[in-house]
């Protein structure tokens, strides 16, 4: 018997996984730039301490500079390529999916390598494959897959760095207001 490719994923599950792949994607890459931006914000804030404690050493500065620099040349691409590159194909996502989800990824496993060319080839029934996928399908259809992504801390991350940047801007207004004062103030006369 040949191989047929006539049997493809049913559209609302091949949707459902865009929107979960739009969404993981979405949530890691607002992580990764939150994370980089609290490296950037604390680096600034233990640069400004140590100038107020005592005189930092340049090689403190220059450290505090590539620990910040690091979060958004270093952080932020790796992060992408974990979460981005990494998680492309259906198969990818099922895993992820199973990770928090055991039953569902294991059954959406199942169905995506029934689809693929490299699976399968070795069940012969078309029919038998479009039913167990048609199946799979009106399961997970009333399913939110968004909910299987894993550990997302994007609000947190969000909040804190909301904190940290008001609290910077605050300080640099009150640097700022400090030095007017202190330029209007008139001399000894």
């Amino acid at each position: 018997m040949p191989p047929s490719t006539t049997v493809k994923l049913p559209p609302q599950l091949v949707r459902q996984l865009r929107t979960f792949r739009r969404r993981l994607r979405t949530v890691k890459m607002l992580e990764a730039v939150c994370l980089a931006g609290i490296a950037v914000i604390l680096s600034y804030a233990l640069l400004y301490l140590s100038d107020r404690l005592w005189e930092t050493p340049p090689a403190v500065g220059w450290l505090l500079f590539f620990i910040a620099v690091s979060g958004l040349a270093v952080f932020i691409p790796w992060w992408s390529f974990r979460w981005v590159w990494q998680r492309r194909t259906e198969a990818q996502l099922a895993r992820l999916i199973s990770r928090t989800d055991a039953a569902l990824g294991d059954r959406l496993l199942g169905v995506i390598e029934l689809d693929s060319e490299k699976h399968g080839r070795q069940y012969g029934s078309e029919k038998l494959k479009e039913a167990a996928m048609e199946q799979v399908a009106r399961e997970v259809s009333a399913r939110d897959l968004t909910v299987n992504i894993p550990r997302p801390s994007h609000r947190k991350l969000f909040v804190l760095l909301a904190v940290l940047a008001a609290a910077a801007a605050a300080n640099v207004l009150l640097l700022a207001v400090s030095a007017l004062v202190t330029r209007r103030r008139p001399g000894p006369v």
